[in-house]
């Protein structure tokens, strides 16, 4: 009876503390271009929203206005960015990388990565832009203008012990860029729908 006892004992017994701490999500996501120098998808279980992902992830890229060039574009987006965070009187965003994808191919676009205030913990969110001409697509929905792809993504996870589920942030990361995008007035690529231009 009493060795019953003891197996239950240490069946509910509380996990050790590092156990509770660690997250089974820590270390997985990858900042910066892909090797073929594209926006890289969201990983499973975080809080994200990317022009790459092939899941409910997924967001559709921007078209600048026409007139604009590939600095002004940049520019735009850096000033609405850093000035966020002066706005909202905290420790701000933070430009981390603003580089073109090679030296030796400048049409193959720009790169933007800014550290802005994370939304868990004590770790930043990352917002990460590319900036570039595409070829033209032929039909209405399609407008003149760069291209720009993104993924703004949370730095870390909060998640339910012992299930080890993520706590959603309630689409943060989605709002953040929809914002963006109408603050800069960049339109949805291949919508011909009326909201696409709001």
């Amino acid at each position: 009876m009493q060795r019953r006892h003891g197996l239950l004992a240490l069946l509910f017994a509380a996990p050790p503390a590092k156990a509770v701490e660690e997250s089974p999500y820590s270390g997985r996501l990858e900042l910066g271009l892909s090797e073929r120098g594209r926006i890289r998808p969201c990983p499973s279980n975080y809080n994200c929203v990317s022009t790459s992902s092939l899941d409910e992830s997924h967001a559709s890229s921007w078209t600048a206005p026409s007139n604009e060039s590939t600095t002004e574009v940049c520019e735009l987006i850096k000033d609405y960015v850093l000035k966020e965070g002066r706005d909202r009187k905290q420790a701000g965003p933070v430009l981390v990388v603003d580089r073109l994808v090679s030296d030796s191919e400048p049409e193959r676009g720009r790169f933007l990565s800014f550290d802005v205030p994370g939304t868990f913990k004590d770790e930043p969110d990352h917002l990460e832009f590319l900036i570039k001409r595409t070829d033209p697509v032929e039909w209405e929905g399609e407008t003149d203008g760069l291209s720009v792809f993104f993924r703004s993504s949370a730095g870390g996870v909060q998640w339910v012990y012992p299930f080890q589920t993520p706590v959603s942030d309630f689409g943060k990361q989605r709002k953040r860029m929809e914002e963006l995008r109408q603050e800069l007035g960049f339109v949805l690529r291949g919508c011909e729908l009326l909201e696409c231009y709001q």
